[in-house]
């Protein structure tokens, strides 16, 4: 891509490459819109893409004022924003609209998935609104949608979070439970009532609903699990962030093992790329409002990657 500057903001010269990059990811998602293997291919697709515009990708001079490590950090940042924006935001744009003319409409199979989103319905009223009404009436002008961006980011962050907390402590659960039917080890008394509940939610599968309204519960799993199973060190320290830590981020996150070891590599490699502190830094930008750099945080193709996003997560497809 040749980028050039204009009005404060980066511009393509030339975009036939990459809308026939745009059209590629229609094309594979158009009759697949929730299937995991085509997602993660398009995960791959994007990362190489992005990949080969870091490399050949031109830009104007460097302004005089702009030392010359964040004039090439601001121009990478920019490569990339570029190829989400145009080419995998955009296509989920034109996927959603063709989505909302059909009567099988992806939120009102949300809304009733309560045992995935709980007590959220409210927050995803003014998502559902707020994307429709620029998905079907101004999706040429594709206006920022400040809240419904923000809450759709939000509820994605919560439910990767909770969805690699329940893979880690459903892996460890398992370990133990093995360790217990093969008399390895006995479980002290006041653990017993931890494990019979962590038994029922991770090995049986069950929804009960005081797991999730008490901290304590989880806690007390995971003192049990650090207790018994033969973890290192840096894997009871993430194990103990991952359940533990109030205000686990989704930066954090990323480089967590259980993470690592559930989440496609395609897909770890895209998300460090929009939320990782030294990349795009979306998460922090968007949630601080950060609106003062060369690209807008806030676009509508964006918002419409966190909201493809945060439905494939809650349906756990996203999961390997």
């Amino acid at each position: 891509m040749e980028f050039y500057f204009k009005d404060g903001c980066y511009e393509v010269k030339d975009k036939d490459d990459i809308i026939e990059f745009q059209n590629l990811i229609y094309n594979k998602l158009e009759n697949n819109l929730y299937n995991k293997s085509t997602n993660f291919e398009v995960f791959k697709l994007l990362n190489d893409k992005i990949d080969e515009e870091l490399k050949i990708s031109t830009f104007g001079e460097k302004e005089e004022y702009v030392n010359q490590e964040n004039y090439e950090n601001r121009n990478k940042n920019a490569v990339k924003f570029f190829i989400l924006y145009f080419c995998y935001g955009n296509a989920l744009m034109r996927l959603y609209a063709d989505y909302c003319q059909t009567d099988d409409f992806i939120f009102d199979s949300i809304k009733n998935a309560e045992e995935i989103f709980i007590n959220i319905k409210g927050m995803l009223n003014e998502v559902e609104l707020s994307i429709k009404d620029n998905l079907l009436i101004n999706f040429k002008t594709k206006k920022q949608i400040y809240g419904a961006t923000m809450i759709t980011l939000s509820l994605f962050e919560r439910n990767i979070i909770e969805n690699i907390k329940r893979c880690a402590l459903k892996e460890e659960v398992k370990i133990l439970n093995k360790m217990i039917e093969d008399k390895q080890i006995e479980i002290e008394e006041k653990y017993l009532k931890y494990f019979k509940i962590a038994k029922e939610v991770y090995i049986n599968n069950k929804i009960i609903k005081i797991f999730e309204d008490v901290d304590d519960i989880k806690y007390n799993i995971t003192e049990m699990i650090k207790k018994y199973n033969e973890l290192k060190s840096d894997v009871k320290k993430d194990l103990d962030k991952l359940v533990n830590d109030k205000s686990y981020t989704l930066g954090a996150l990323l480089n967590n093992i259980y993470a690592k070891r559930n989440l496609d590599s395609d897909l770890l490699t895209l998300l460090k790329c929009m939320f990782d502190a030294k990349e795009l830094n979306l998460r922090n930008d968007i949630m601080h409002c950060n609106t003062y750099k060369p690209y807008d945080p806030f676009d509508f193709p964006i918002t419409m990657i966190f909201f493809h996003l945060l439905i494939l997560i809650s349906y756990e497809i996203l999961i390997i």
